[in-house]
């Protein structure tokens, strides 16, 4: 896998594949990153900026919608993580520019392996007593899938990016299942008893 060099913008946030994030822009360098991305239509990285970060990790994103404009060039825009990466090398300006930029090497996790059955089971009984509907194909469930839905710490995230064996991938999404399974099941519960009375 080849280096590539991209916008970054370090930020205190860790996200996974295909999970989707909302950013106030308001700093002038980050408001003239903005501007080339959408130009330009490039992805740009989000380096997790926090001590925790031994291996160097972030997020590669694409800007999905400018959802509003201030009137002093501040935006809130709508983001989606395609991809991570391990930076190389941090450079405090790209050049020419007032924004830093990175050399990167991405990390070949975009095809997350598909749960087993047992995880699969209990996340579709997980997403229907938080009556959300399942994204895409409801018989093949992907781990970024079950991960994002799961509302992980980013320590967490960055524990689970780790498992590159599919048997400590599930394990490690069984446990979290059924921990907020057993969560939404207590706040129901809590709920009827509550009418009851």
């Amino acid at each position: 896998m080849n280096h590539l060099y991209i916008p970054l913008f370090p930020l205190s946030i860790f996200l996974l594949p295909h999970e989707k994030a909302t950013l106030y822009i308001f700093e002038q360098r980050y408001q003239q990153m903005l501007q080339d991305v959408e130009k330009e239509d490039l992805e740009f990285g989000i380096y997790f900026s926090h001590k925790s970060n031994k291996d160097q990790l972030g997020s590669i994103v694409r800007l999905k919608k400018i959802l509003y404009q201030y009137d002093r060039g501040e935006s809130d825009i709508s983001i989606e993580c395609t991809g991570l990466f391990r930076l190389d090398r941090f450079h405090q300006k790209k050049e020419g520019k007032l924004y830093p930029g990175g050399d990167v090497l991405p990390i070949e996790m975009l095809e997350a392996p598909l749960v087993n059955d047992t995880v699969g089971s209990y996340y579709r009984e997980y997403m229907k007593l938080r009556q959300l509907e399942i994204e895409g194909d409801n018989r093949h469930i992907n781990a970024f899938q079950v991960a994002n839905s799961l509302n992980l710490s980013v320590h967490e995230k960055l524990k689970f990016v780790t498992y590159h064996d599919e048997g400590r991938l599930n394990v490690f999404l069984f446990n979290h299942l059924r921990y907020q399974k057993f969560i939404v099941e207590q706040e129901i519960n809590y709920k009827d008893n509550y009418h009851l009375n």
